[in-house]
């Protein structure tokens, strides 16, 4: 980054408590029609810097155009944002003066947008061979066309970070949230690869990426969830503690199948194919990675074929006791007191029910690529949640997989003159 001119009145806030309020700024002549001006009243002890151009070799009455840049740091400390010393008032300038000169001159190319720069960042990676689908539904589903209209050298922090935590969910269980703001996390930082990406092909325009660098910081400690397992014995305890038969058959379907609880509650009759050849399946209609028809077990389609008994297929198939669907938050406090009244963990969330289906498939030998299909999930995710806890039982599975290649033990003794017969391996 070039440095910036020295300019004895205006680069400290020493020098410029010296100089007197007026109405007309400050100027500092930077380059020929660029200047750089700092204005203060009478009644604030900060002052103000600005940003003013003027075609060179323009006419006589083509004024000077200006920019407000943000505060001078007289009494805080500058931040590199909104509260700017001289060299940062400098720097700022640079990619206006840039921008000015090219509407100026009719010529060049427009200053980068925020829609340009995601565009930008998918063809980079299709052309490295990057997964184009997966980044495009999370930016065309999450930067709202405000956001995208922006010029990138104009986003601020402060805007960004307002756009980050609306992708938070509200909600009263901590797991939930965490598990929010871990995807929130995925599509931060999407957007902060191509706004890199734009700074990386335009560093003029765009000298900074403080704006984003801070805006976009990504919410700590939420990769990891609470993967709180249960036993067989605990979860028949959690499902006989449900405070009424609507949450009993919402629990014992999240516990016999592995879903997620909103995908559950977005169930209807007509999804549920009770008479399917090859057995019994489930259509989870939008899950969170998109739509998937799984096998139930014959417990589960037992219940499932008393739910859908005689009522219309549109509706939910699993609904609270006043017949509504289930919403975001229905379930937080009967599965607390659910919890409670079984005796478990108060860190057990109604996810538990989920973990411990996936981590008793896992261990029962089946394939984590299908059990990543089953649940909506990757194999990636699989491996990265439940390592640590199949590792704790690798002893026991590796015990239990090689072949057998030596006799049983036996009391039977040969008869003398004979040689025991050798059992063949294999």
């Amino acid at each position: 980054m070039a440095r910036a001119p020295r300019e004895r009145r205006l680069e400290n806030r020493t020098a410029r408590a010296e100089l007197k309020p007026r109405k007309e700024p400050y100027w500092s002549k930077i380059s020929p029609g660029c200047l750089i001006g700092y204005y203060r009243a009478r009644t604030t002890p900060t002052g103000t810097w600005f940003a003013k151009f003027r075609p060179v070799g323009a006419a006589p009455g083509v004024t000077f155009k200006a920019e407000k840049l943000g505060a001078a740091d007289d009494v805080l400390d500058a931040n590199g944002l909104d509260i700017l010393n001289w060299s940062q008032a400098n720097a700022k300038a640079r990619p206006w003066w840039e921008r000015m000169k090219r509407l100026a001159s009719g010529g060049g190319a427009e200053p980068l947008t925020v829609d340009q720069a995601i565009e930008a960042y998918l063809a980079d990676l299709k052309a490295r061979g990057g997964v184009v689908r997966e980044a495009e539904r999370t930016l065309t589903r999450h930067v709202d066309p405000k956001l995208r209209g922006r010029l990138v050298c104009d986003l601020t922090a402060s805007e960004l970070s307002a756009w980050k935590l609306a992708l938070v969910r509200e909600d009263d269980d901590p797991d939930e949230v965490r598990a929010s703001r871990s995807t929130a996390n995925r599509i931060v930082a999407t957007l902060r690869a191509a706004l890199n990406l734009g700074r990386h092909q335009r560093p003029i325009e765009i000298p900074t990426d403080a704006a984003w660098k801070v805006g976009l910081k990504a919410f700590p400690s939420v990769t990891g969830s609470r993967n709180v397992i249960l036993s067989a014995d605990e979860i028949r305890r959690l499902i006989d503690a449900a405070p009424d038969p609507y949450f009993h058959d919402l629990l014992f379907a999240l516990a016999s199948c592995g879903a997620r609880y909103g995908e559950l509650a977005g169930c209807r009759v007509q999804d549920a194919h009770l008479d399917a050849s090859g057995g019994a399946r489930l259509h989870i209609p939008g899950g969170k990675t998109g739509s998937r028809t799984i096998a139930i077990s014959d417990e589960l389609r037992i219940v499932c074929a008393r739910l859908a008994s005689g009522r219309a297929g549109t509706v939910p198939l699993f609904t609270r006791a006043d017949g509504a669907r289930w919403g975001r938050s229905d379930q937080t406090r009967p599965m607390k007191l659910a919890v409670k009244t079984a005796g478990l963990d108060p860190s057990v969330t109604i996810y538990s029910l989920r973990h411990s289906w996936i981590a008793a498939a896992l261990l029962a030998g089946t394939e984590v690529r299908i059990v990543a299909d089953h649940c909506g999930t990757s194999v990636q995710m699989i491996e990265a949640t439940y390592s640590k806890f199949i590792g704790r039982h690798s002893g026991d599975l590796i015990r239990a997989s090689g072949p057998v290649l030596t006799k049983a033990e036996t009391n039977v003794t040969a008869l003398p003159g004979q040689r025991a017969k050798r059992s063949k391996v294999g």
